[in-house]
């Protein structure tokens, strides 16, 4: 146990550090045992908010039974436990674990019990809230005092159980090469995402461009009231009694199952909790490098190509070092390394929703144009936040904390460093560049697009390579830590989460939201008025990325001083 106060210490200490931090800069305090207190309380009222409103307000008129909100139960257990395998698959204090007496399980369970208090005090809203209203469904209180253990025994195995399948699934991609068995199921993977992009557009086609079309004459109309409530009406009862369908449908299937299936369940899942236990555990290695020497395999091949292709670059020991760290990294990279440097499955359901969109409009170029191109800067913002995201480890400041006597020993240290992984961004991003632009040119050849508009689309993508690392990077010196104990930690606490996600946020909706905005106008304008609208467009993005680059140069030179105080 003291191993467990050990780790929830250091663990709530990073939770809170950029806080303290912000705080002391009104020279105001804040103690561990208060923010605890407070985490907890707030997951506790947001439970019982969520679930006495939702429960009263919409979910009692349903008469939804126990085995509904238990379903729910498993795929949170299921989920939480997928996105938890860094923090109980990666030992904290590696290089010291061989030379513990505790073996690789018992250290194990310490890590999964710290992951469950962390989960019980800073994240358990949702499974209040599930817990609640399945007790809430329930007649009587004996019956909730019954099956309260049941509904937590239920919850914690499929997390167990989520949580080793997906750590052991973890450390097999990272040691296994990354050749054209991967490729393939990339591939298939895709296209499964962009027929679902598809499918979304077929479905919401059918009502939501209906009820517009068949009220919406001119864009004057958009202001009148009346309609707008018809069309509301509309649409919501199409979809609510489609929601309602639905749960029909789930709670009729649920509803099958009797309390004889429940403990044969209960007996499954009791077996397959010990079969998973005594199954031998293997820690993903951040320290000890893992070297795949298959010549065939793509991250060797990728690092080989961007490596020869720096040679000549202007800080070469810089990027040495960075390009090292980079092979070194090869846990990080490896669980979707192709999505990296391809495209994302989810920019796939983008081009899905998109390329509908452009094969439903015939004969207008300048609409397929404006769809292309919002597809392309949702594209490009969600590969820029995904890439980001996943490897904020390697892109963090953080991860250069043995070289903090070096750095700032050096002129323009931090700039210089910063300019490094900006410049590594955007050579991963290259290749995604040319996937987009050969996207671009098959929907040229494919449809009524001019060429004038594909050039048009072409200047905005080159644009988007450039801003969009730039937008997911200025703000990593501002939320820099250096109180980690291990490199999985970078950028795991909610403070560090919320810092980076707000600021890379903010000019992500500048460029998009318009753009969404006048994608709708489109339906309803006259041609003329979208020859003149499309040329505005274009000029806004090319402002709006210098605003951006603007606003952001100073935050990052904030944070470049920052981080310069750190210890």
């Amino acid at each position: 146990m003291k191993l467990v106060r050990l780790l929830l210490k250091i663990r709530l200490i990073q939770q809170t550090s950029l806080l303290k931090r912000f705080l002391s800069n009104y020279n105001q305090k804040i103690s561990m045992k208060v923010y605890i207190l407070l985490s907890f309380t707030l997951e506790v009222f947001t439970s019982l908010v969520i679930s006495f409103g939702g429960y009263y307000f919409f979910l009692q008129r349903l008469s939804l039974n126990i085995r509904f909100y238990l379903f729910f139960i498993i795929i949170l257990g299921i989920f939480t436990g997928f996105f938890s395998y860094r923090q109980t698959h990666v030992f904290p204090f590696e290089e010291f674990r061989e030379l513990s007496p505790k073996n690789v399980k018992s250290l194990s369970k310490i890590l999964l019990l710290t992951s469950l208090i962390e989960h019980l005090l800073f994240s358990s809203s949702f499974f209040g809230v599930l817990t609640l209203l399945s007790l809430m469904s329930l007649k009587t209180n004996g019956n909730r005092l019954i099956f309260f253990p049941v509904i937590l025994f239920i919850y914690l195995s499929f997390y167990y159980l989520s949580n080793r399948l997906m750590g052991a699934y973890i450390y097999h991609k990272q040691i296994q090469k990354i050749g054209l068995l991967r490729l393939v199921v990339y591939l298939l993977s895709g296209i499964f995402w962009f027929f679902v992009g598809k499918a979304i557009i077929v479905f919401i086609y059918g009502h939501i461009y209906f009820s517009l079309s068949k009220h919406i004459k001119s864009i004057k109309d958009f202001s009148n009231k009346k309609i707008s409530h018809q069309i509301a009406k509309e649409i919501f009862d199409f979809y609510f009694n489609g929601i309602k369908q639905f749960i029909h449908k789930l709670e009729v299937t649920l509803n099958q199952i009797n309390g004889q299936h429940l403990l044969m369940g209960i007996l499954v899942l009791i077996f397959l909790v010990f079969l998973v236990s005594i199954l031998p555990i293997r820690f993903l290695s951040t320290h000890k490098k893992v070297v795949i020497t298959n010549k065939y395999d793509f991250f060797n091949v990728y690092t080989f190509i961007v490596y020869h292709l720096a040679k000549k670059h202007t800080h070469p020991v810089l990027l040495k070092n960075n390009l090292l760290n980079f092979k070194d990294k090869r846990w990080l990279f490896a669980n979707n390394f192709l999505e990296y440097f391809l495209i994302t499955y989810e920019s796939c359901v983008y081009l899905g929703v998109g390329s509908t969109i452009i094969f439903y409009i015939k004969n207008d170029p300048i609409s397929q144009a404006q769809v292309l191109l919002w597809t392309n800067l949702f594209m490009m913002g969600n590969q820029s936040a995904q890439v980001r995201g996943d490897l904020y480890p390697y892109f963090s400041f953080g991860i250069e904390r043995k070289q903090l006597p070096l750095i700032r020993s050096a002129p323009n240290g931090w700039p210089k460093v910063f300019a490094e992984k900006l410049w590594i961004f955007r050579s991963m991003f290259t290749s995604s560049m040319i996937v987009w632009i050969g996207i671009d040119v098959l929907f040229f050849w494919l449809t009524d697009l001019t060429l004038i508009y594909l050039i048009s689309i072409l200047l905005i993508v080159v644009l988007g390579f450039y801003i969009y690392p730039f937008i997911q990077m200025y703000m990593v010196p501002l939320a820099t830590k250096f109180d980690f104990n291990n490199e999985t930690e970078i950028g795991q606490s909610k403070d560090e989460e919320t810092i980076i996600g707000k600021l890379q946020e903010i000019p992500r909706k500048i460029l998009t939201k318009v753009i969404t905005l006048v994608s709708v106008i489109f339906l309803f304008i006259d041609h003329s008025w979208k020859r003149i609208l499309f040329p505005i467009e274009v000029i806004y993005l090319f402002i709006a990325t210098f605003f951006i680059l603007y606003t952001c140069q100073k935050i990052l030179i904030k944070g470049l001083v920052k981080v310069n105080e750190l210890k």
